[in-house]
């Protein structure tokens, strides 16, 4: 049994009560729905104005109680004015484990802010705390190691292209929206969009890959991948996607809003211009890899690392020269395994998902052998016509 510690750093009095009243009224509801097996409500009444004192206080609080998880919330996390997280909070997160540590930010105008997981007002009721807790809960449980699962026959998992039919783009575009909202990788707007997807205008020029297990007479979709080129847009797709969301203003505001610089990962960082240039001058097809997701019930049996493999593969075959990929630090070993490598000194912000995440590139050597062991004839380049702008 997990035990996790929902933690108050708040400074002003008046709100660390109200606050601590509205956990201790929400707890009954909280451990009925099985999220909270064992909670502390702990105030910080010494913490000081200092950024190393934060950080080394909330340090030794979760090093001290040796906690599953703990959830800190605190009124300051967030910068208001550059709706970024202050220095303090930016230390806080560095010095605790990523899968340990959950921060909930409350600020007077709620909003994504990059590396907080939620934001809240400060007048909020009991219902938009929980939920918020409730969801940085199940970011933290998504991100730890999977318990080992039995009864799945992995015989029956089936790794392909996606067809271009609506049915099996709802499961992908669905199962992409929770995970995402799990993670708290969307914004409000987005996580409450009227058609429940997560689509990108990036989706019209990509290679759409899922795992798929045949359970009994349907097939369940147990995992996803894409990878997105630097071509022009497939046109089938972008009429497929827009009657999708025929009645979705948010998203369709989304699809029809291309990136500038062709890959998003070329929107995150821009120290990615001198690579862009060797790109742009070598008219090279390129690819990024991204939206990896797999749910939990499906997750522990090696299904990533297969679609990474099926998506890179497909890839190749399309005349990809170079591919690339943003994730978090913690993920890196897992990519490193399939031939990526960081990109030093490139690291920031993710454009639509706001987490700070490093790039990396996979290397020529193993594109290169995945082309010649496939027998892969690599076509003539034929890169977007778009207009680009280095990323200055």
């Amino acid at each position: 049994m997990k035990k996790i510690v929902l933690l108050l750093a708040i400074k002003q009095d008046q709100m660390r009560e109200r606050f601590k009243q509205l956990l201790l009224d929400s707890l009954p509801r909280m451990n009925s729905k099985g999220l909270l097996v064992s909670v502390e409500v702990i105030n910080l009444n010494d913490v000081t104005s200092e950024q190393s004192g934060f950080a080394q206080l909330i340090y030794e609080f979760v090093g001290k109680h040796r906690t599953d998880f703990t959830v800190l919330l605190a009124d300051w996390l967030t910068d208001p004015i550059r709706r970024r997280p202050t220095s303090a909070a930016s230390a806080c997160i560095a010095s605790c484990q990523p899968d340990k540590i959950a921060t909930i930010g409350i600020m007077s105008n709620p909003g994504r802010t990059p590396d907080i997981d939620r934001t809240i007002a400060p007048n909020c009721d009991a219902m938009v705390l929980e939920i918020a807790i409730e969801r940085v809960i199940k970011r933290l449980e998504y991100v730890s190691a999977p318990e080992k699962k039995t009864g799945i026959d992995l015989s029956l998992l089936d790794v392909r292209i996606l067809k271009n039919t609506q049915t099996e783009f709802d499961k992908y575009f669905s199962l992409r929206q929770q995970i995402y909202t799990i993670m708290g990788y969307l914004d409000g707007r987005v996580e409450s969009a009227r058609s429940q997807f997560e689509i990108t205008e990036a989706d019209t020029h990509a290679i759409h890959c899922g795992a798929f297990y045949r359970n009994d007479v349907k097939d369940v979709l147990a995992g996803t991948a894409r990878i997105v080129l630097n071509t022009e847009a497939d046109d089938g797709l972008r009429k497929m996607f827009l009657a999708m969301i025929s009645r979705d203003v948010v998203l369709q505001s989304l699809l029809k809003n291309p990136y500038p610089l062709g890959l998003p990962i070329f929107q995150s960082h821009k120290g990615m211009n001198r690579i862009m240039q060797e790109i742009l001058k070598k008219d090279l097809i390129c690819g990024e890899l991204s939206r990896v997701i797999v749910p939990n019930e499906f997750r522990g049996l090696g299904i990533s690392r297969k679609l990474i493999d099926f998506a890179v593969q497909k890839a190749i075959a399309k005349g990809v020269r170079r591919v690339f990929l943003e994730c978090l630090e913690i993920h890196e070993a897992l990519y490193q395994h399939h031939g990526f490598r960081r990109i030093p000194g490139i690291s920031g912000p993710v454009v639509d998902v706001g987490r700070t995440m490093i790039a990396m590139e996979m290397e020529q050597d193993r594109i290169e052998k995945i082309r010649a062991s496939s027998r892969i004839q690599m076509p003539a380049p034929r890169i977007s016509k778009q207009s680009l702008r280095l990323n200055i």
